[in-house]
């Protein structure tokens, strides 16, 4: 069976300088009295090797800087020859790399004096502290979460997983845990091919997925992303879709963070509360939507797109949307897009639109607020909405202890629009 392919840092750094001091070089040619050519060359086996694997160097990205009499920046993909021709006098030359925009290894040579001639330059490289692999296939999936379900580790780890191609998670619940710090990037998907949690997140964990799909099952009766005490961040164009049973994101009362920077939770249904999302966590469950979209999700009881409970936090900015969600099954009390129970829902930017809830019985078709529950809006829009019963736009059923705030001024059920500029 073919393994991973795991790029560490321990051992390398002597490699790296020794093998880059050879094939990193300027070579400085005569063009007049004033100017030279400076090659560097990126590319060929020694290089590969030097990095480690052949595999990773696809995804690499270079930015190599000269400064002196002028400055120049080049970003370069790939392997590779880049050449500059440049005034003759000294120049610092930096080369940063990046693997889809996370630290791989940087290096630095300065004073380098380009004259007439040829000129050889050392550019040293030290690789970055975070792991590398590369996942071409089920098997090397499998073999690449085993390493993070001990969380045996105390001290801080970082790891980066470049998906290569579209898995089939077989290892249905995943466990992230320890002091540990897991990047999934490379625009591929992983679909969950048994019943279970496709990542279990847990204390001290952070978890981020950069335009990674994350696909469910059709009956599933768990929540897709389990945060249990951890933290998950989503960018780019990720996507979590397709649970059917379970939540798409669920978190426990142990807590933890969710921090959405964009993406769409998107296509998951649940028999119960919250169809994309259900935050839960006595005063340490987060919810930070930036930006994304929480978007065609489904419950059986309350918060089609958005439940959040006891004392957790949503917070919700910028261009987010929460749409096109809804309640359904007879036996909901309502929240279409969201429904707050006990918990508090800040809103400063965004948009909630076009959810529903339309069963008998069911109140607040965008947003329903009740038991203790804390809604404070200060810009955004709540329109669209549709209720069977009262409050199509926001429904305030609470007690006492409920606070409903729109624009500075209390406010209590509505079938209106809401804007704030």
């Amino acid at each position: 069976m073919k393994k991973r392919t795991k790029l560490t840092r321990s051992g390398l750094c002597g490699l790296l300088f020794l093998i880059l001091s050879i094939t990193l070089t300027g070579c400085f040619i005569f063009d007049d009295a004033d100017e030279g050519t400076v090659t560097i060359n990126l590319g060929g086996n020694t290089r590969a090797a030097a990095w480690g694997s052949k595999a990773i160097e696809n995804y690499l990205d270079y930015e190599i800087e000269l400064k002196g009499k002028i400055t120049k920046t080049v970003p370069v993909k790939g392997g590779g020859t880049i050449s500059f021709t440049v005034p003759t006098g000294s120049y610092d030359i930096t080369i940063n790399v990046k693997c889809y925009d996370i630290d791989y290894a940087t290096g630095t040579t300065t004073g380098v004096n380009v004259k007439a001639g040829d000129n050889t330059v050392v550019v040293p490289m030290e690789k970055s502290d975070t792991t590398f692999y590369t996942v071409n296939n089920n098997s090397e999936w499998d073999n690449t979460i085993s390493a993070f379900v001990s969380g045996t580790s105390t001290e801080p780890n970082k790891y980066c997983i470049v998906l290569t191609w579209n898995i089939t998670a077989a290892y249905s619940n995943a466990t992230f845990k320890g002091n540990t710090d897991v990047t999934i990037v490379g625009g591929k998907s992983i679909t969950l091919s048994g019943p279970g949690r496709l990542f279990y997140i847990a204390n001290t964990t952070t978890v981020t997925i950069k335009n990674v799909h994350l696909i469910g099952r059709s009956d599933n009766n768990v929540g897709l992303i389990y945060i249990d005490g951890g933290t998950f961040i989503m960018e780019g164009n990720s996507l979590i879709s397709g649970n059917t049973g379970g939540s798409g994101v669920y978190m426990t009362n142990a807590g933890g963070s969710f921090i959405m920077k964009g993406g769409t939770i998107y296509g998951n249904t649940t028999t119960g509360d919250g169809g994309g999302v259900f935050v839960a966590g006595v005063g340490t469950g987060t919810f930070t939507m930036n930006g994304g979209t929480i978007s065609d999700n489904k419950a059986g009881s309350s918060g089609g797109g958005v439940y959040v409970d006891n004392s957790a936090k949503f917070t919700m900015s910028g261009n987010a949307s929460i749409s096109n969600n809804e309640v359904t099954g007879g036996m909901n009390i309502g929240g279409g897009g969201v429904y707050l129970f006990g918990g508090t829902f800040e809103m400063s930017g965004g948009k909630i639109s076009d959810n529903k809830a339309l069963d008998s019985g069911s109140s607040g078709g965008g947003v329903y607020v009740a038991d203790t529950g804390t809604f404070t809006m200060t810009k955004g829009a709540i329109s669209g909405n549709n209720a069977a019963l009262s409050g199509a736009q926001l429904c305030v059923a609470g007690g006492a202890g409920t606070t409903v705030t729109v624009g500075g001024v209390s406010m209590g059920t509505t079938d209106d629009p809401i804007i704030v500029p």
